[in-house]
Parts: C-alpha cells; sequence; structure tokens
C-alpha cells in the first residue's frame, strides 16, 4: 500500500496532484483538520526524546557537586 501525503489551506476546493503510481488505481481520499497544536507538541516530544542526555557517572557527578554545593550555600 503506497500512502501520499499533501498539506493545503482549505478555500471553497482543493486541487490533488496524483503520483503516476497511483494513476489508474481507486485511491480512498481524507480530509481532516490539521490541529496545530498537537504537531507542535510532536516536535517538541521528538527534541526531548532525541535530545542529549547524561551518563550515569555525568549524573552521579551532577549529584555529588549539588550537595556540595547545598553545604556552601548554608554557610
Amino acid at each position: 500500500m503506497t500512502e501520499f501525503k499533501t498539506i493545503q489551506k482549505a478555500e471553497k476546493s482543493l486541487t490533488i496532484a496524483i503520483p503516476s503510481e497511483l494513476q489508474g488505481k481507486e485511491l480512498e481520499i481524507i480530509i481532516k483538520e490539521i490541529d496545530g497544536e498537537a504537531e507542535k507538541r510532536k516536535k517538541i516530544q521528538e527534541i526531548l526524546l532525541n535530545g542529549p542526555t547524561w551518563t550515569d557517572e555525568q549524573y552521579q557527578a551532577y549529584l555529588t557537586n549539588r550537595k556540595y554545593l547545598g553545604k556552601w550555600e548554608q554557610i
């Protein structure tokens, strides 16, 4: 099954250019409103999931430094 996606601003009518590999075949066309907020959430999620992370050693060093800085602030 081949999937083709196109995004257009909704006007009175839409024009769809059918790719050559789909011409002459039965097609299902689905029209749905794009949730702009959902797209933003998806992008943010991708950034967070693919972003840099700490190794266990880096996290332990952070916890140790935070502990010492906490003691220093109390002085």
